[in-house]
């Protein structure tokens, strides 16, 4: 299995509908460990670099704190 993201780890503050870390599976369980759960072969995520590339020119307008919990604001 590919996902077409970063993991999600971290509490989204500007309109996520995530409630709090514990929520997010990414935030405490390892790849391997998701992928065991969910009975898939392999598992992959896009990292943040990829995404950065993938909207290049874009990347310093975009939050990116629910990937790597660096907020742009307190």
């Amino acid at each position: 299995m590919r996902i077409a993201a970063p993991e999600v780890k971290n509490e989204c503050y500007f309109g996520g509908n995530d409630l709090d870390r514990t929520s997010l599976i990414s935030s405490h369980k390892t790849t391997k460990e998701i992928r065991d759960m969910i009975g898939a072969d392999s598992l992959a995520f896009l990292s943040v670099e990829g995404l950065k590339e993938a909207c290049k020119g874009t990347e310093n307008t975009l939050c990116m704190a629910c990937f790597t919990g660096e907020y742009p604001v307190k």
